[in-house]
């Protein structure tokens, strides 16, 4: 497992279109405002490994979604408790968070999960095993790679919960790539990787499916 990076890209031709990527060597998370103003997440290679690792290798990017995690975990979204809209629509499960992409039905959408670890954060892309026979209508779109989950912002159910992702987002636009000061967090791992600990080990201990 290679250290986490930052790269910020824009639509030139239009303002609204821009994103951020999360990569681990090859392996990438595209995290994007489209041209409908919803927020849309992917992962490049989601055929041979739908886990990607958010880990405390990259403070900056982990306390995004560190702030990102309590906040849903909370219930509590701009000054009010959403427990009811949380269990409602299966957006918590034990310590999981769960979104299915908002342009599907839920028994088909693709699904972003968000599980925390001490030193990291998993997130997975996954679909849904369907219980009958679909259409080709329902499947449009789901027999092309990457899998993308759709975070909408008018209309989702699971309103208003789409706000902490959107916060996430521009914390991550924040992040500035050319200049970073290491953290204390990261310190101590580029230490352990001197002892000839695996990143993946030490980020994931304790998750053998990691």
């Amino acid at each position: 497992m290679e250290k986490l990076e930052v790269s910020k890209w824009d639509d030139n031709n239009r303002d609204e279109v821009k994103g951020v990527i999360l990569s681990r060597g090859k392996q990438a998370l595209d995290i994007s405002f489209q041209g409908n103003r919803d927020l849309y997440f992917s992962l490049n290679d989601h055929d041979k490994n739908n886990t990607f690792v958010v880990g405390k290798d990259n403070h900056d990017v982990y306390s995004a979604f560190d702030n990102l995690y309590k906040s849903v975990m909370s219930c509590n979204v701009v000054g009010l408790d959403y427990r009811r809209t949380a269990r409602k629509t299966g957006l918590i499960k034990g310590k999981k968070i769960i979104w299915r992409s908002d342009n599907y039905d839920p028994e088909v959408a693709p699904y972003l999960e968000i599980e925390r670890l001490d030193n990291a954060y998993l997130l997975k892309i996954k679909s849904p095993t369907p219980q009958r026979q679909l259409d080709c209508l329902e499947t449009l779109g789901l027999d092309r790679p990457p899998l993308v989950v759709k975070f909408g912002n008018s209309g989702s159910a699971y309103a208003p919960f789409n706000v902490p992702f959107v916060e996430l987002f521009h914390r991550l636009r924040d992040i500035d790539t050319n200049v970073h000061q290491i953290h204390m967090d990261e310190y101590i791992i580029d230490k352990q990787l001197e002892t000839g600990k695996s990143l993946k080990k030490i980020l994931c201990h304790g998750k053998k499916s990691a």
